[in-house]
């Protein structure tokens, strides 16, 4: 997204300037305690997205938020810097993809991420929604690559995958099913 700020001075000169804007879809200050960050609004394209942070996994109350990210727009190249972003070969991308950030948060403990995936658009490529697996666009190859899955939640849409610091520090994750 993009918004667009037009300045004008005295003399009438004009200028516009494009400013890269993030939308977040859902954020939460998550402390030691731990807690669940949750997209709950259903006309979001990411509507079920959630982060598991378990007690103790968190020394100090952190701010935690996500972005559902538009592809294929490049989200590794920058804002404007648009090409098309392949599913996995043999698998086919549902759903739109989801940013868990900020980038650089530490964890003592691995949290847990629900990644939501189209039901409509499996059912409609005739692809059994149980193949649903977690994606994450790889930050140098720009490519997705497979990831573990812990559940697919066929009934809503949604798949749970476990991840540490290291892993989530802004990375970009998609759900595809297989294709047959």
């Amino acid at each position: 997204h993009q918004a667009l700020v037009t300045a004008v001075d005295g003399l009438g000169n004009r200028t516009t300037l494009a400013i890269p804007v993030r939308i977040v879809s859902a954020l939460a200050w998550i402390g030691p305690e731990g807690g669940r960050l949750e997209v709950t609004d259903p006309e979001s394209r990411i509507f079920g997205a959630a982060w598991v942070i378990p007690a103790g996994a968190l020394a100090e109350p952190t701010l935690l938020y996500t972005v559902d990210v538009h592809l294929p727009a490049n989200p590794l190249g920058g804002f404007g810097d648009v090409h098309e972003v392949p599913a996995f070969p043999g698998w086919t991308r549902t759903g739109s993809a989801v940013s868990f950030e900020p980038p650089g948060v530490v964890f003592d403990l691995p949290t847990t991420i629900a990644v939501p995936f189209s039901l409509a658009q499996v059912a409609g490529l005739a692809i059994p929604a149980s193949t649903a697996e977690v994606f994450r666009l790889h930050p140098v190859s720009r490519a997705f690559e497979s990831w573990p899955t812990a559940a697919v939640d066929t009934a809503n849409g949604l798949v749970r995958a476990p991840v540490s610091d290291l892993e989530i520090d802004g990375t970009i994750f998609a759900v595809h099913v297989q294709r047959v």
